[in-house]
């Protein structure tokens, strides 16, 4: 569920030459992508905070799984509005 999602928004970044090292912890993957991509902050921040939760705390429940999905889609959607990206 929750991991899915976060590793789906970190294959978008990948695409985008931003992968994330296996030494980084989730906020500092989250500095690298919003240096790059700043208008994108709100929607990294809060996928990157339901994943922190998931992980490290209660399990996600249905709405914020699906939140999730949203905040995915929504970066997604930004990502290929920007010309010069790599979006399949």
């Amino acid at each position: 569920g929750s991991r899915k999602c976060y590793e789906a928004m970190t294959r978008l970044f990948e695409l985008q030459d931003i992968e994330r090292n296996r030494s980084e912890n989730t906020r500092e993957y989250l500095a690298e992508i919003n240096t790059y991509f700043r208008h994108l902050n709100r929607e990294t921040t809060e996928m990157t905070r339901l994943y922190e939760d998931a992980r490290y705390g209660d399990r996600v429940d249905a709405v914020q799984l699906e939140r999730m999905r949203e905040l995915y889609r929504q970066i997604f959607q930004r990502l290929a509005e920007q010309p010069g990206t790599n979006v399949p």
